[in-house]
């Protein structure tokens, strides 16, 4: 898990003593295909980490039926929310297949900001990447061509759309 996420997704782009304090502090979790690893909703809780598998994001308006909003792939990670200001959940995360999950609690992602305050630029990083995806999946859905929706789509799933934070390398599509 260290080895795969050190290499993919968000602590890929952080420095090596944050990345190792973060590391040092995870746990495993399996979850089964439909499983939810929270709900929109939930009290706060930590991060979460796609070490295998996929899990669907859904998100709604207030009063509006969920949707799906994303499909994540190993080195997503989500779940920033309630460590930067305390709220509830603002998604649903439901494994779409079976897969494997690493959590950093939120005591011990609020212990590691405790001891260093200028870790803060880490989680910024990642709320940066989670509005940058959000960004892209809006004018993804702009697109009027259905090819190109697609090909934008598939882009997206496999971590190369991203100008700002493309992939160091494609994550496969299954």
């Amino acid at each position: 898990a260290a080895e795969f996420l050190s290499e993919h997704g968000w602590l890929s782009f952080t420095p090596p003593d944050f990345r190792d304090k973060v590391l040092k502090r995870i746990e495993l979790h399996k979850f089964e295909k439909g499983q939810t690893v929270y709900r929109a909703g939930d009290e706060p809780g930590g991060l979460w980490a796609i070490l295998e598998g996929g899990v669907e994001i859904a998100g709604a308006s207030p009063g509006a039926v969920p949707h799906l909003i994303h499909f994540a792939v190993p080195g997503f990670w989500v779940g920033e929310a309630p460590l930067i200001y305390g709220v509830r959940r603002i998604v649903t995360v439901t494994a779409a297949r079976p897969s494997k999950l690493a959590t950093l609690s939120l005591e011990k992602g609020r212990e590691i900001l405790e001891e260093d305050p200028g870790a803060w630029r880490w989680v910024a990083l990642l709320s940066s990447m989670t509005t940058d995806l959000a960004i892209g999946v809006v004018a993804d859905l702009l697109l009027r061509d259905p090819v190109k929706r697609t090909a934008a789509l598939l882009m997206r799933l496999s971590g190369m759309r991203s100008l700002v934070f493309p992939a160091k390398s494609p994550s496969p599509i299954n």
